[in-house]
């Protein structure tokens, strides 16, 4: 594979995250076809995407690059990989119980931290995907808070009606 087609499929790494039934959960252990339906052909009320701020997401979470923090930081990096890979890794679940625990620490989460990590310089020199943090600025940021507040929304809501979520980081 060339430079330039690596190059093209990082930048179509997008996240879309999907609640589902507690009684779907095991069908979608099982069965590689019926995971697939539900990641990419769900309505609109159960998807949330997040597009390419996924990496970015993570980061102003935790701080960190890459692997998952207990708690809020699980969101993006954590879960149980189910399935095969669908291009950039197997999707991820969480239980609804996972959910709950991970909704309750979104929460408690200070929105305040959040927004102070988002520095353009250290992003950048953190490769913070997908690298143009210089020329995003406070468009950037509001996008980021943006999303933040649609996860917030999403795992509450799961958590409400006892949900599970599977998500993917998957090409546009």
């Amino acid at each position: 594979m060339s430079i330039a087609t690596v190059s093209s499929a990082w930048a179509e790494m997008r996240m879309s995250m999907v609640v589902v039934s507690t009684k779907q959960v095991p069908e979608l252990k099982k069965s590689q076809r019926a995971l697939e339906q539900v990641l990419f052909k769900s309505n609109a009320a159960s998807t949330l995407h997040i597009g390419t701020s996924w990496h970015a997401i993570h980061y102003l979470i935790t701080g960190k690059t890459s692997s998952p923090v207990p708690g809020a930081g699980e969101v993006i990096f954590g879960g149980t990989e189910i399935g095969n890979d669908l291009g950039f890794g197997p999707a991820h679940l969480f239980t609804a119980e996972e959910v709950k625990t991970i909704s309750e620490a979104l929460q408690a989460f200070p929105l305040k931290t959040f927004t102070s990590r988002y520095d353009v310089k250290q992003m950048q020199a953190s490769k913070i995907y997908p690298e143009n943090w210089l020329k995003e600025g406070d468009v950037g940021r509001a996008k980021l808070l943006d999303y933040y507040q649609q996860i917030l929304n999403f795992y509450a809501n799961a958590a409400k009606n006892n949900q599970a979520i599977v998500f993917v980081v998957h090409q546009k």
